[in-house]
């Protein structure tokens, strides 16, 4: 009988993180896998709402001051979710659009870790979202 060689899946070492860079400097940015459920819950949250107040935004009508200055308190608040250290002057320069593409990078390279995990683990590929990390022996 074949055996599979024993695979580690070590999440003990800091994770490699990527750069946001922004005119006012580089921060890095955290990865999905440091988020809390809570906090994965929340930066969700706020990008579908950030798509959906940017569009009522661009309607004229009353209550528009109010709601594009709610929509740069969003941009803040889940922009400093995921990017650590930014700066209030970086975080009150954001715009809309560049905190959506920032989320954009995010969102990306959190499915391409999962992509990547799948097709590298033999198991995992009929499992759906599986997170073990060791194969044993075949049967005897």
């Amino acid at each position: 009988m074949a055996k599979n060689k024993l695979q580690v899946l070590d999440l003990t070492g800091a994770p490699e993180r990527p750069t946001v860079k922004l005119p006012e400097g580089d921060f890095k940015m955290r990865i999905a896998e440091e988020l809390t459920f809570e906090e994965f819950g929340r930066q969700t949250a706020l990008g579908q709402t950030l798509i959906e107040r940017a569009a009522e935004a661009a309607q004229p009508g009353e209550g528009q001051a109010e709601l594009l200055g709610g929509l740069q308190t969003l941009v803040v608040e889940a922009a400093k979710m995921i990017l650590i250290d930014l700066t209030d002057e970086a975080a009150a320069n954001l715009t809309p659009g560049r905190y959506l593409k920032i989320n954009n990078f995010f969102n990306a390279l959190a499915l391409a870790a999962t992509v990547t995990l799948q097709a590298s683990e033999p198991g995992l590929s009929s499992v759906p979202d599986a997170s073990d990390s060791s194969e044993t022996q075949e049967g005897d």
